[in-house]
């Protein structure tokens, strides 16, 4: 009887299997033939039915009566937002700077060259015909009214100096399917030598406030590999989130020539920042992540001390990157049998299904390893 019993439900649930993907089926064609069938039956899909209500259809108002008021209301709002979610990580009473009695010196290649978004995604699009302006550091300094120093910026902005060290904004990771066997991946952190600074542009910087920009790049597709190497012969680095020795260089010219020091960090990806947080003459530290096209501007209120930083690191934020497991499982791997092994196998976005990564601390990722660990 059990045995009779079990084969009448398997055969139930073949057939109701069968019924189900028969009906999904014709409801599919009949969807696609709708226009056909309706001329046929003389039948319709919708029907628009006139009333007298006076509704004009707008269910959701806009607050704002032209174009312009959205433009400054989303410029408002992502200046609130930068400011309010720079991290303040370090300030032994550097901050906020006198706008009436301090002039300000940009230090480092990446004042003029900032990371305002990752390269794909969340990149920054500018609508000029309708006025909309992707603020530098520089330009919302100057809007919010400081005084900066002139003779710096006109060395960085030279071609000698930017042309040759600048890194092209964005662009100066290379993705991690782009690797070969043969080449290293590179990274240009894009900082200009030491060598580079004339005797009038450190003169110019004494007795002033210095704001030191520090940047990383971001992008999907991308990864900070533990391998890479500096893609500029005049720099070099440990790792690529650790500073590069043109950034060291820099920034104790900043502090040889400086009445403080408050050291901005561009980036999205933890920087490694030990140092920079035990040095006595390191006078401020904020994180400003990517700030988009309007979030200098935030940054500018932060610094005057007409905003209060109030946001937070995430749970953990690594002190050495090398400290990280992943970081140690880090790297591309060949299946046995992929179409590209070997040797000259270039990996490429077409044929990335042939490698894979290890990731071989499981949970042990993020907070859990170091609260783990340590």
């Amino acid at each position: 009887m059990k045995h009779l019993k079990k084969q009448a439900m398997q055969g139930l649930a073949t057939v109701s299997a069968s019924v189900l993907v028969l009906s999904m089926g014709v409801e599919t064609l009949a969807n696609s033939r709708a226009q056909f069938i309706n001329g046929r039956l003389g039948t319709t899909n919708y029907q628009v039915i006139q009333t007298d209500s006076e509704s004009d259809g707008i269910y959701y108002k806009s607050e704002f009566n032209s174009l312009e008021e959205v433009l400054n209301a989303k410029k408002e709002l992502a200046t609130q937002l930068s400011a309010e979610g720079s991290v303040l990580l370090k300030n032994d009473g550097a901050l906020p700077v006198k706008k009436d009695s301090e002039n300000i010196t940009l230090w480092g290649l990446n004042s003029i060259n900032p990371t305002l978004g990752g390269m794909i995604g969340s990149s920054v699009a500018v609508d000029e015909e309708n006025g909309q302006t992707a603020y530098s550091l520089q330009q919302a300094l100057e809007e919010k009214q400081f005084t900066l120093n002139q003779t710096m910026l006109d060395l960085y902005s030279s071609e000698e100096v930017n042309g040759t060290y600048g890194r092209a904004g964005g662009h100066s990771s290379m993705p991690s399917f782009g690797m070969t066997y043969e080449n290293t991946p590179m990274y240009k952190v894009g900082e200009a030598p030491a060598y580079v600074y004339t005797d009038e542009a450190l003169k110019s910087a004494d007795d002033t406030a210095a704001v030191v920009v520090l940047s990383r790049d971001s992008s999907e597709a991308t990864d900070y590999n533990p391998n890479m190497v500096s893609g500029d012969e005049s720099d070099s680095f440990e790792r690529p989130l650790a500073l590069s020795d043109n950034e060291k260089a820099m920034i104790e010219l900043a502090k040889a020539h400086s009445t403080k020091v408050i050291v901005l960090i561009n980036s999205d990806n933890p920087m490694e920042l030990g140092d920079l947080e035990n040095d006595a003459e390191i006078d401020a530290i904020l994180w400003v992540g990517e700030p988009g096209m309007n979030g200098f501007l935030g940054v500018a209120d932060v610094l005057c001390g007409d905003a209060n930083p109030s946001g937070h690191l995430s749970d953990t934020y690594p002190a050495n990157t090398a400290s990280s497991p992943s970081m140690v499982n880090w790297g591309v791997y060949l299946y046995t049998n992929s179409t590209q092994a070997g040797k000259d196998a270039v990996l490429t976005e077409a044929n990335k299904a042939d490698w894979y990564l290890v990731e071989s601390e499981g949970i042990y990722s993020g907070y859990k390893y170091y609260e783990t660990r340590y």
